[in-house]
């Protein structure tokens, strides 16, 4: 009897597997680089919405503070519709060792 609850309890939970879920992230929802607008390069990021060279310096340099780099990436916004970011990093870092 056990055993016959166990997979009745099974197949019944099975279609609950297979719903498919979309998860968010609050880095990835919220525009945090409102907050770093004082600085140039993020205006500049949050203007253009595409990477440049400029900005792929910006980024790769250790001595500009972390918070200010993921602000210059939160700028560049989350919607990627019909840009090349991945090309435009290679493109702009080509011969810096950071590809």
């Amino acid at each position: 009897m056990k055993k016959i609850l166990t997979l009745v309890l099974i197949f019944a939970l099975i279609p609950l597997a297979s719903i498919k879920v979309h998860a968010d992230s609050p880095v990835t929802s919220t525009p945090f680089s409102d907050a770093y607008m004082d600085i140039e390069i993020v205006r500049k990021a949050g203007t253009a919405g595409v990477l440049d060279s400029e900005m792929a310096g910006y980024l790769s340099s250790k001595k500009n503070p972390i918070d200010k780099r993921a602000a210059v990436i939160n700028a560049l916004s989350w919607r990627y519709g019909g840009k090349r970011q991945k090309l435009s990093w290679s493109l702009n870092t080509s011969g810096s060792g950071l590809t």
